[in-house]
């Protein structure tokens, strides 16, 4: 064996895992997106070259495997019960009075996170099986799943000489964030799938996928809070109690909850009210607050009963709901054509919050609820989710004063006749040259999550189309400041800004043009992972149905999309008219060729402080461009620190370590845009 090859392999492997620990469990990046995926690749070839080295606990074993059969059952070792649940403040005092008479005055408390209960066990410190709870004895080995689940280390870490145990087993929940369940749900619409009716089904149903490889691209999260099994482990000792516990497993690269207190009964009740309140601030559902026993000496000497421990009990919070009237129901046109529902309601204060309109999802949505424009209805508002009518209160109802909803049978933005897909969940307007679906397309290409240009908001490019000004996405590219100062309340200023904002766009890399035209189902991490494979359009748009569909992550839906998308010919017109004005589509990171020589090739970049002609994203997109490693925090492996305006701790710490420090003007220098 090369043993220098295999112990380069294994550094390689333990500093990535160390990266996703930063990024993942502490949210704290050390390095940037770029620098993470150039040792990525670096690892893929060194795994190419040399399978016989594979550990589990590469970062590359995360993206799922292929097709199971279907899930093994698993016995568990030691039994996962639920909790008893309290719905207010008596039965929780009830609690705190049993357990002051077992001689317990010391609690911790919890955030009870609203997810999938999973089992996950190590031997010698590597992952070697998660399990479903199931019916607390029997749960489903769902191993292929939990381990592309980023939070939740492949290996143990081992901290300043202390071992890992032998054997350990923890309890822990599976969720998912309701920033990635609003983009999955509009995902799964516009491939014309069903939405999730919320975080805690779309986390389940993505963790009891038989393709691993699409629980990956779910990007699920994870929070252990107690252990089953502890065995061996050396010069590391086993817990003792609850705040030791959080302690270890965070030592051990478990993600923790963040959100927890110790002491007495009223610090726990005070714990719970704060997150009552504050509950729609976290990035997750939350639905009560789990209050623990703290001493686990007092916890075995309690023990459990058949179904629950004795020592813990889940206070859940108060639901926030309201009741309402509904107005009226209105058709929204999404870029892909699904006119979704959406119910205008009187409007209601629900925890603080004004609500005046909910989501119907679609057209299923709408007949299942079997509502009428009058009905009172009962409206649940769930954080940073649409609100939704949970509860359509008919017997409230009254013949004459209630009425049907109507059902467009013509789109309400271009006339044209609707249509119904076949499972009847969707209702559709089939013309590809809508107004309506044109104007939700443009405002999704200039948006965050299209091309993200700067200064051109997704209500000034509707103006644009408004005005006849553009027709699609590509007349943005041509327009000149003539066009612009025609229009209402457009300065000077704001002109010029557009305008330098669509230039800097005319270089664009693939995976951003990619997700900027809204194919189905193409996000930000499959265009990257396309680009791994396919360096230019031409490429792509070349690529058989087969070959896509030979990439990992890439399944019939998605590389069917992709074909259909470039076989239409008016995409293909539209791909040639961007050509035309200029817009040229170039690789994120070109590390061959003509890069090679680039003064900022293979450099460890950063930028500080607000420049003057462009934005920092767009900053970092050029150097980039030029082969440089744009990075997250100043160290001695930095190359060069660019600054603008207001630098300041960042720039200080450069010069201090002796880091190479330049202006803005002097980058676009060496970019070659100013002689």
């Amino acid at each position: 064996m090369n043993q220098t090859g295999f112990q380069k392999y294994l550094s390689l492997v333990a500093e990535l895992n160390q990266h996703a620990y930063d990024y993942y469990t502490l949210d704290q990046p050390s390095i940037s997106d770029a620098e993470y995926d150039s040792l990525y690749r670096q690892l893929e070839e060194m795994e190419a070259v040399h399978p016989e080295w594979l550990l589990p606990e590469s970062p590359t074993q995360r993206v799922g495997g292929a097709l199971q059969e279907r899930f093994s059952q698993i016995k568990h070792s030691v039994p996962m019960l639920s909790l008893q649940n309290a719905y207010d403040k008596g039965d929780v005092n009830h609690f705190f009075d049993k357990m002051s008479k077992e001689g317990v005055d010391q609690f911790a408390a919890e955030l009870k996170y609203d997810g999938l209960a999973v089992s996950l066990r190590y031997e010698q410190g590597v992952l070697v099986r998660g399990a479903t709870r199931g019916d607390g004895e029997i749960g489903e080995d769902i191993t292929a799943n939990v381990r592309t689940i980023r939070s939740i280390p492949l290996r143990l870490r081992s901290l300043q000489g202390s071992a890992v145990p032998e054997l350990l087993e923890v309890r822990g929940e599976v969720y998912m964030t309701r920033k990635r369940f609003i983009s999955l749900n509009q995902e799964r619409e516009m491939e014309g799938e069903a939405p999730f009716a919320n975080p805690r089904n779309a986390a389940a149903g993505s963790l009891k996928l038989l393709d691993s490889s699409i629980t990956a691209r779910r990007k699920l999260d994870a929070v252990i809070y107690q252990i089953a099994l502890w065995e061996g482990g050396g010069n590391r000792i086993a817990p003792a109690n609850q705040v030791e516990l959080w302690e270890v497993l965070a030592d051990l690269g478990l993600p923790v909850p963040h959100e927890r207190c110790s002491g007495l009964p009223e610090q726990c009740l005070t714990f719970y009210q704060s997150w009552q309140e504050q509950r729609y601030a976290l990035p997750f559902d939350a639905d009560g607050v789990v209050i623990k026993v703290g001493d686990f000496a007092s916890r075995e000497r309690m023990g459990s009963t058949a179904k629950s421990p004795r020592w813990a009990i889940a206070f859940k919070f108060s639901a926030q709901t309201a009741l309402t009237r509904l107005e009226g129901v209105e058709f929204q046109i999404s870029r892909s054509g699904v006119l979704t529902p959406v119910a205008l309601l009187t409007p209601v204060n629900i925890g603080g919050v004004v609500v005046k309109k909910s989501t119907l999802h679609n057209y299923a949505g709408l007949k299942r609820l079997d509502i009428q424009i009058g009905d009172v209805v009962e409206v649940k508002r769930a954080g940073d989710v649409i609100p939704k009518i949970v509860r359509v209160l008919s017997e409230k109802r009254e013949d004459s004063s209630t009425k049907p909803v109507a059902i467009p049978s013509h789109c309400p933005a271009c006339a044209q006749a609707t249509e119904l897909d076949e499972e009847k969940v969707f209702l559709r307007c089939p013309n590809p040259v809508c107004p309506g679906r044109i104007r939700e397309r443009l405002r999704f290409f200039v948006s965050k999550d299209g091309l993200d240009i700067e200064g051109l908001g997704e209500e000034l490019v509707v103006h644009f189309f408004e005005k006849g000004l553009i027709r699609d996405a590509a007349d943005l590219f041509r327009i000149n400041k003539e066009d612009l100062l025609s229009l209402d309340r457009m300065g000077d200023k704001l002109a010029d800004n557009i305008l330098e904002a669509l230039q800097q766009r005319k270089r664009v890399t693939l995976p951003l043009f990619l997700r900027a035209m809204g194919i189905p189902g193409i996000g930000s991490v499959t265009a990257k992972d396309l680009e791994k494979n396919f360096k230019t359009m031409d490429e792509l748009q070349q690529a058989t149905e087969e070959q896509l569909q030979s990439l990992s992550g890439i399944g019939p839906v998605l590389a069917g999309n992709l074909r259909t998308f470039f076989q239409d010919q008016a995409n293909s017109d539209l791909l040639e008219k961007f050509r035309s004005y200029g817009v040229a589509i170039v690789a994120s990171n070109p590390l061959s060729g003509e890069n090679q020589n680039h003064p900022l090739y293979q450099k460890k970049i950063i930028f500080t402080g607000t420049l003057g002609t462009m934005s920092r994203s767009q900053a970092e997109a050029k150097a980039a461009q030029a082969g440089a490693l744009v990075i997250g925090a100043v160290s001695r492996q930095l190359d060069l620190l660019v600054y603008g305006d207001k630098a300041g701790s960042k720039l200080e710490k450069a010069q201090s370590l002796g880091i190479s420090c330049i202006s803005e003007t002097e980058f676009l220098t060496l970019l070659g845009e100013i002689n």
